[in-house]
């Protein structure tokens, strides 16, 4: 509810969007998914550096539709409503609600676990079987836990990323897989992404799958793409 205003006031200057074919365009895509905004704002992130992004914020009417002026600069208005759409799609298949639902799952079987160990294992250990021991046993072994438990959330946000990227390409309209795709090879080489990982690293460490992959399922022969465009430069200052 307060992070779009407290964004605001500290970090970025929001301006109201002033394209009014954009900004009629985009209040279009919110209204084929039901998305009510309390306006469509510009942030300056280019004071900061040279990423694209956009994001939706607040809670109830309060939400906000903000568009960093890099992505605008550097994505045509297919492209950029291609990458609404995509994010408008989380939205209507209530991807955050599935999210907090499965957090919450997770949550009740770390606490399932801990709160029914045997009191066999308490006394070899040598100490009381109270609730604030539980406590701190469930802290230092709660990241051991998580990393196990973390590959079902990045199976499901892959997977929801996937069907989001449908629901954009659809949202786009004609050819809006091609404009969704322009748009990831834009995005992956101006952010300085990884393209490619190995499938076990996929497996344990992303939300998100690897452009290639999102390009893909997109229907883009990846054969075909010049791979040296979505290479960046590590640089160092020594």
């Amino acid at each position: 509810m307060l992070y779009p205003a407290f964004r605001a006031m500290f970090f970025d200057k929001l301006t109201p969007l002033q394209d009014e074919a954009l900004d009629a365009s985009i209040k279009e895509l919110m209204d084929k998914t039901g998305f009510v905004s309390s306006g469509v704002y510009v942030s300056d992130a280019s004071k900061r550096d040279a990423r694209l992004n956009a994001y939706f914020g607040g809670f109830g009417k309060a939400k906000r539709v903000v568009l960093f002026d890099t992505l605008i600069e550097k994505l045509t208005t297919k492209e950029l409503l291609a990458v609404l759409g995509h994010e408008l799609g989380h939205f209507a298949h209530g991807d955050i609600y599935k999210n907090i639902a499965l957090v919450g799952a997770m949550l009740f079987a770390m606490f399932g676990i801990f709160g029914n160990l045997p009191e066999t294992l308490y006394l070899e250990l040598g100490i009381a079987q109270e609730p604030y021991v539980v406590m701190i046993l469930l802290i230092l072994f709660m990241p051991v836990l998580g990393f196990i438990m973390m590959p079902i959330m990045g199976i499901v946000s892959r997977h929801n990323e996937y069907e989001a990227d449908k629901m954009g390409s659809k949202l786009a309209g004609v050819g809006g897989e091609i404009e969704l795709a322009n748009a990831l090879k834009k995005l992956v080489s101006e952010n300085k992404s990884f393209p490619l990982s190995h499938p076990l690293y996929i497996f344990f460490h992303y939300t998100h799958p690897p452009v290639l992959e999102r390009l893909k399922e997109l229907g883009v022969d990846v054969a075909e793409i010049d791979k040296s465009a979505l290479e960046g430069t590590c640089q160092a200052d020594i």
